[in-house]
């Protein structure tokens, strides 16, 4: 391309002029020009970056049976009515209830009226859906369930709260991870072919093309 500037356009130096410039060249040699391939470096970097995103995957399922552990203590069966971490959005409801009420009694020491309020109320603000059936629900399993952990012991409100952080940090770490395999996967010319596969979404795509790389080859 340098070369081909020096002919005739060596003291120009405008975008317009330099447009036409390449367009000239592209017209002149049209049939040596290859078809443009995304360097290997960038699969190299979305196979690091699904090792990753594994990786940090395990340490999540390690501190969600930490947690699970902990609430099984304060908060019995309160987790077959919740919903953990949603990879599509990043919100863990479970966490974020833990977070807040960490001991049935701190559910139960208030009228059921009142907690219902509550309880619209944080789903309100943490961007939940507002059931008052589920908070219902939830007054009625903690009636029912029999904590093995006192709600005045001073390290178990810090415990909870602790795993929910831990947890909190590592699903930050998956959902920042998962973003930039996004926007590399976006980029690459095999990208719509991955993303027309049946039951292929956002979130399986960039995996799949981190590892296995171009799959136009199969196609």
């Amino acid at each position: 391309m340098k070369e081909y500037r020096c002919q005739g356009l060596r003291r120009v130096k405008t975008d317009k002029q330099d447009a036409i410039t390449i367009s000239n060249y592209g017209i002149d040699h049209w049939y040596r020009l290859k078809n443009y391939e995304a360097e290997e470096s960038v699969y190299a970097e979305r196979k690091l970056l699904g090792r990753q995103y594994r990786q940090y995957m395990r340490m999540r399922v390690e501190n969600v049976l930490e947690l699970t552990h902990l609430l099984d203590y304060t908060m019995p069966g309160i987790k077959t009515l919740l919903k953990g971490w949603n990879e599509t959005n990043g919100k863990d409801k479970l966490g974020d209830f833990a977070e807040e009420y960490w001991h049935y009694d701190n559910i139960t020491k208030k009228p059921e009226e009142q907690y219902i309020k509550s309880y619209l109320k944080w789903a309100k603000e943490k961007g939940y859906h507002q059931s008052q059936d589920k908070a219902v629900k939830i007054y009625a399993l903690g009636k029912e369930g029999i904590p093995t952990v006192s709600s005045d012991t001073p390290s178990t409100k810090m415990l909870v709260q602790e795993a929910v952080r831990v947890l909190r940090e590592v699903d930050n770490t998956l959902m920042t991870i998962l973003t930039q395999m996004q926007a590399l996967a976006k980029s690459l010319p095999e990208y719509p072919v991955v993303r027309a596969m049946g039951g292929v979404g956002n979130v399986l795509a960039p995996k799949l093309i981190a590892e296995i790389g171009d799959v136009r080859r199969f196609h």
